[in-house]
Formats: structure tokens, sequence, C-alpha cells
């Protein structure tokens, strides 16, 4: 059996993440929130520093805590105006609308949306890049000390997933009848890889503190050291650079290469 990716979007992008781990600040901005009166609220940062995770993780503490509440998400890159205007216009009022984005609408896109939505008595939180008109909940900067706790994080899920695994191997093995069959779960491939600290380093000073870009290029690594990677051309170049000044992430089967 090959491990799973730690790095792959269904673990790394919030939405996907069955149960995200607890953020200390939502019920913070849920207190604020449901004493606040409808209006326009963001998580403000630079790309790829955690906005989009904490937004996702502040629906799901809405949803969980007030189900009766209408909650809607929105994503501004890939939802077209006309089409966020047909979905406000036709949701129920008092919605609680989450916009991934809201800076990629132009600002006369973004006023006539955000006051329709509170003349509807909707609350709207959102994510920008730049400063908007609204309340800012929160701003967020990128930390390589954060980024390393965050992969230990993944590193760690995956690990738990793959030992699930390896209990249930185990259990095949005391059994005669499934003893050929055993042998494919107890694999090197099953053991956790954790990237180097210096490797996490480099790629976020290489991508400037983007984490969303250094978990692709995590992806890609961890694909090279399962061997899934022959060919040291398929990789990234950044990911390349990074691991020629760090010898202990490289793979086996590329270090010819850079010798």
């Amino acid at each position: 059996m090959t491990a799973d990716n730690p790095f792959a979007a269904c673990h790394v992008d919030p939405r996907a993440q069955p149960v995200p781990p607890k953020v200390s600040d939502v019920d913070a901005w849920l207190e604020r929130l449901r004493r606040a009166r409808p209006g326009v609220f963001f998580f403000m940062g630079p790309h790829g520093c955690g906005k989009t995770w904490h937004l996702a993780s502040l629906q799901r503490a809405i949803r969980s805590q007030f189900p009766e509440t209408p909650v809607r998400w929105l994503n501004a890159d890939r939802t077209p105006f006309a089409k966020a205007c047909h979905l406000l216009v036709t949701s129920p009022c008092k919605t609680w609308w989450f916009v991934d984005g809201l800076d990629r609408w132009s600002h006369w896109q973004r006023q006539l949306w955000c006051r329709l939505a509170k003349l509807r008595q909707g609350h709207v939180i959102g994510t920008t890049h730049d400063p908007i008109r609204g309340t800012v909940l929160a701003r967020f900067s990128p930390s390589p000390e954060q980024l390393c706790q965050i992969v230990l994080r993944l590193v760690e899920r995956a690990d738990s997933r793959t030992s699930s695994v390896r209990h249930f191997s185990r259990e095949l093995e005391t059994s005669p009848c499934f003893a050929p069959a055993a042998q494919s779960f107890t694999t090197p491939a099953d053991q956790p890889i954790s990237p180097p600290r210096a490797l996490i380093l480099r790629l976020y000073h290489i991508h400037g503190g983007n984490y969303r870009q250094v978990f692709a290029d995590l992806y890609d690594w961890w694909e090279a050291m399962q061997g899934h990677h022959p060919d040291a051309r398929t990789l990234p170049a950044s990911l390349l650079r990074a691991i020629r000044k760090t010898p202990a992430a490289m793979p086996l089967c590329f270090a010819r290469r850079f010798t």
C-alpha cells in the first residue's frame, strides 16, 4: 500500500477537511458577529497566509452552533458577478455570506452586492488582500514557524491514517488465509515521511511566504520520495532549487543527478 500524500488537496483545502483543527479565535469572532448589525467583515492579508482556511473554520463553526442560520459560500474567482447577484436575491433573508476573494470584484460591484446583502439583513464575511470598506475581523501575515507547525500537523494526520491501516494489516497477518495479501501492507512506503525543516524554510522564502505554493511543492517532493517522479525534470524549478541546498531532503533517485 502507498501512504496517503499529506499535502494533497483533500487535506490542505480548508473546505475539504471533514474535521478541521480548532481555531482559538473562532469563538471571539462568533461573539463579535452575533452582536454586530448586518454588514461587511473580512480577513485581510497577503496571498497564501491562511485567510481562506480561517474563513472556512468560521463557516463550519456557525453551521454547528447556529444550524437554523442560512449560510452560503462564494468564491469570487469562480463565481461570475451576475450569478452571485442571482444567488443573493433568491436566497433567504438573514443569510450569512462567506465570500473568498472579495477584492476580486470591482469596487462598484462589491459595493452594490454588499449593500444588497445588507438590505436583506445578511452578514458578509470575506477575505481580501487589500483594505476595503467594512470591518476587519483579523489581519494575517505569513510566519515560517506557523508554516512548520501546519506541515507537522498534516504529516501527523497522514501518519494516523496510515497507522490504522497498519493495525488492520497486523490483524490480517494473524490469519493464514490472508497471509499473502498482508504483504502489500507492510512496504517501506507505509512509513511516515516528514520534510526537513530546512526544506520548508527554503520553500517559504522562495515563495515569499505563500503557504499554498509551498504545499504544492511539498506535494511533489513527497511524491518524489515515494519514487513517483523518476526524473528530476518533472519537478517544479522552485522545488529543485530548494532540494539542491538541502541534501537531507534529496530523494535517492535524484542523488546521482545533483552530485
